[in-house]
């Protein structure tokens, strides 16, 4: 169908497929343009519409993260199963460890390490020591109780590592 034959709605969803289409090719220029508008008069006040849309008159961004704050609370009452499902997850987790002393120790070293040996180890190679890539690198601890017996691998290659085990 042709631009002139189409009716004022379809016409807007053509230009809207076509932003969209041309915001995904330029994601630069894109972000750039975002930022001008949002600083310019119409941006402003298209900003201040909003906010008095779904949030009421007398409007700030702290009352705007309050009220999302509360929409979270709101939600977690509304589905108080998956709450109830990820808090006893952390309950299981800790208590493994807390009762369980030796894999509570390994723990505290793996904490350690990861902080202190993880920025050494990505100056020094910076990529995966089995398969070379550079993206989402990890420590492996081929020892648990030696904190310098550690290798550093993608997430891919940890994972197949331990899965091997």
């Amino acid at each position: 169908m042709k631009i002139r034959e189409m009716n004022p709605e379809q016409l807007r969803e053509y230009y809207r497929k076509k932003t969209k289409e041309w915001r995904i090719k330029n994601p630069a220029r894109n972000k750039i343009l975002r930022k001008k508008y949002k600083e310019s008069e119409k941006g402003k006040i298209a900003n201040q519409r909003y906010f008095k849309k779904y949030i009421g008159d007398n409007s700030s961004l702290g009352d705007y993260k309050n009220y999302m704050r509360a929409y979270q609370r709101k939600r977690y009452l509304n589905h108080p199963e998956k709450y109830k499902q990820s808090k006893e997850y952390i309950k299981n987790y800790m208590a493994k460890y807390i009762l369980d002393l030796e894999n509570h120790r390994k723990f505290l070293i793996r904490q350690k390490d990861r902080h202190v040996v993880r920025k050494q180890l990505l100056r020094q190679k910076g990529y995966c020591e089995l398969c070379g890539s550079e993206d989402n690198l990890e420590i492996h601890h081929k020892i648990y109780d030696e904190s310098r017996n550690i290798i550093l691998l993608c997430r891919k290659c940890h994972r197949t590592l331990h899965r091997k085990r």
